[in-house]
């Protein structure tokens, strides 16, 4: 849907696998598929929808819903833009340097 230009489709499907849920059993977190399928996932958000990168961004951080002395535990996702599948740099850093936009890099 990216490619085609439907972005709301797009945005809804990252929204979608980068949100967090769980059973009894487990918790399910679809940011290992995503890049598992799509391993050029930031280059084509860049190239052909740039405006969906924050969405995918903060699809990677995870914010506890509970505060501590005025302070709240994040764990940032980030693997998949440093190491590839064979555990090598990942291109993905250099497609976000690309872009020169600071505003991507900067995102909370």
């Amino acid at each position: 849907s990216i490619e085609s230009g439907n972005l709301k489709a797009a945005e809804a499907i990252i929204k979608d696998l980068l949100s967090f849920r769980a059973d009894r059993e487990r918790y399910y977190y679809g940011c290992d598929e995503l890049f598992r399928r799509h391993p050029d996932i930031v280059q084509k958000l860049r190239d052909f929808a740039p405006t969906l990168l924050p969405e995918l961004f903060d699809g990677l951080v995870w914010r506890s819903r509970t505060t501590e002395y005025a302070g709240r535990r994040v764990n940032y996702y980030i693997r998949h833009l440093l190491l590839d599948k064979d555990n090598l740099f990942a291109p993905a850093l250099n497609w976000i340097a690309e872009f020169k936009n600071p505003r991507v890099v900067c995102h909370p």
